[in-house]
């Protein structure tokens, strides 16, 4: 009897494809999946793990940033816009 899969969310894939300025047919060609598979990932679906592992890999990340990490440009306006921890005014 085969194994359930376990499949990954890839939340900030979207902002890696763009800060990477590729197209979601780029980044599909690039990575070996199909069009569709980047639509639904982007849209929140979730993937299994070789298609995680294939777009991480062509767009030169770690699967965990794909669900973990945003891009430098985006962590830094997140950082700045974050409100913080102590909830008093800067």
């Amino acid at each position: 009897m085969a194994r359930p899969r376990s499949l990954l969310t890839l939340p900030h894939l979207r902002a890696w494809r763009t800060w990477r300025n590729l197209r979601q047919t780029d980044l599909a060609t690039l990575a070996g999946v199909s069009p569709p598979t980047v639509v639904r990932a982007e849209a929140g679906d979730a993937v299994t793990p070789l298609s995680a592992q294939r777009l991480a890999k062509a767009l030169d990340v770690a699967v965990t940033q794909l669900r973990e990490e945003p891009p430098p440009d985006e962590m830094r306006w997140l950082q700045r816009h974050r409100p913080s921890a102590s909830g008093g005014d800067a």
